[in-house]
């Protein structure tokens, strides 16, 4: 049994609307719905300050 855990930040142009960042956040997660060997995915807003200028995770 294998485990491996994948972690991805972003960081859009000024230019993108916040309607076209929350459809990247849908469409992100919902690739466990076509990809068999995705367990499970989260992804949202940074919270921390330490995120060096990404926004989302």
């Amino acid at each position: 049994l294998s485990f491996f855990a994948f972690l991805v930040i972003a960081k859009f142009k000024p230019e993108v609307s916040e309607e076209i960042k929350q459809q990247a956040l849908v469409d992100v997660t919902a690739l466990k719905n076509t990809i068999p060997e995705i367990k499970s995915a989260s992804a949202g807003k940074t919270f921390t300050d330490r995120s060096k200028g990404y926004e989302y995770r």
